[in-house]
C-alpha cells in the first residue's frame, strides 16, 4: 500500500458521496447503521492495515447481497491478506440466499464425528449413520455433510472426508497453506469446510439465482475499489470453482481457471472488453456491471 493510501481511512472516505451514496441507495434507511460497521471494523486488528477502499469494496458487495458483515453472525466476514481486503461469505450467508431464492423445500449441513460415520456411496449418494451416535461436538471429526431438496422434488445428499476438505484447503488456500492466523481457514476451519461443501454441491446441482451467482463470483475476491467489477483471487479461488476440477486447472493462473469455467460467448465477451481497455477505447455496452452490483 502507498504512503498516499495509508493516509486515507475508511472513515474518510465514507464521507465522500461516491462510497456514501451507493450504500444509500441499496440499503436505504438502514445505511447508516450498515456503514457504522464498516468504519468500526475498518479500525480493528489487521484490516486497520488494509487499503481503505478494498473493504469499502467488499461491505458494498455484502450490502448488495443484504448481508451483514458482522463476525458474530457468521453470513459475511471482510478479511484481510496481502494489505488487502476480501469478503469472505459464510456458510450461513450461503444458506440465507438458497432460501430466499424460494427453490428450496430443505437445506441441511452437519458435522459427521467418526464415532457416527458408517458408510458414503458415492455413486448414490446414500450417507449411512448412526444417528445415536451423532455429536454435532465430538471434535473427531470424520468428514462433512450437506443436503437438500428443491420444490420440485429433486434432492441431493453431499459428503467430503476431512481429509478431502483439507487437500482442497491446502491447493486453494495459500492462507491455509503457510498457517496464518485471523484467516478463516485457519481459525474457523469446520464452518469453512462446511461452507465449500456446500457451495461446491449448489454450484453443480442447485438452483442459483442471480444474488447467488453475484455471492459466488465475489467470495475470496478482492475488489480495487467499490466500482470494481473484476475480482482478484489473491488468496486461492472462487467458490463457483468447485474441487473436482484440479486437475485441469493445475498450473493455470486465476484468470485461466475463471475463463475455463465460463461460457463460451461471455468468455469472448471479457476478451473483447479487456482489448477496448488496452487499447483506450470505449464502446457502447462495455461497462455493463454483474447483475446485483449495478
Amino acid at each position: 500500500m502507498s504512503e498516499r493510501e495509508t493516509q486515507v481511512s475508511v472513515r474518510s472516505l465514507l464521507q465522500q458521496d461516491k462510497y456514501l451514496a451507493p450504500f444509500k441507495q441499496v440499503m436505504g434507511e438502514r445505511a447508516p447503521q450498515f456503514v457504522a460497521s464498516i468504519i468500526q471494523a475498518g479500525n480493528s486488528g489487521l484490516l486497520a492495515k488494509a487499503n481503505p477502499r478494498t473493504i469499502i469494496a467488499a461491505a458494498y458487495t455484502a450490502a448488495c447481497l443484504d448481508l451483514p458483515v458482522d463476525k458474530s453472525l457468521g453470513f459475511a466476514y471482510i478479511v484481510p491478506y496481502g494489505g488487502q481486503a476480501q469478503l469472505q461469505i459464510g456458510f450461513k450467508g450461503i444458506i440465507q440466499l438458497a432460501l430466499r431464492s424460494g427453490q428450496y423445500a430443505a437445506l441441511n449441513d452437519f458435522k459427521v464425528n467418526k464415532a457416527a460415520f458408517i458408510s458414503y456411496d458415492i455413486r448414490s449418494g446414500e450417507l449411512v449413520l448412526d444417528d445415536d451416535k451423532l455429536d454435532e461436538y465430538d471434535e473427531d471429526v470424520a468428514g462433512y455433510a450437506f443436503y437438500f431438496k428443491l420444490v420440485g422434488g429433486f434432492e441431493k445428499m453431499a459428503y467430503w472426508t476431512k481429509d478431502k476438505v483439507e487437500k482442497h484447503a491446502k491447493r486453494y488456500s495459500q492462507a491455509y497453506k503457510s498457517g496464518k492466523k485471523g484467516t478463516p481457514w485457519v481459525d474457523q476451519f469446520d464452518a469453512m469446510a462446511l461452507k465449500t461443501v456446500i457451495a461446491n454441491t449448489l454450484r453443480k446441482y442447485g438452483i442459483l439465482s442471480v444474488q447467488m451467482q453475484t455471492a459466488l463470483k465475489f467470495d475470496q475476491a478482492v475488489r480495487s475499489d467499490i466500482n470494481d467489477d473484476n475480482p482478484d483471487y489473491i488468496d486461492g479461488q472462487a467458490s463457483f470453482l468447485t474441487e473436482g476440477d484440479e486437475d485441469e486447472d493445475k498450473g493455470q493462473t486465476t484468470k485461466e481457471k475463471v475463463l475455463g469455467k465460463i461460457s463460451a460467448k461471455d468468455k469472448k465477451d471479457i476478451e473483447k472488453k479487456e482489448k477496448e481497455e488496452s487499447e483506450g477505447e470505449k464502446v457502447e455496452g462495455s461497462d455493463d456491471k454483474l447483475p446485483g452490483l449495478e
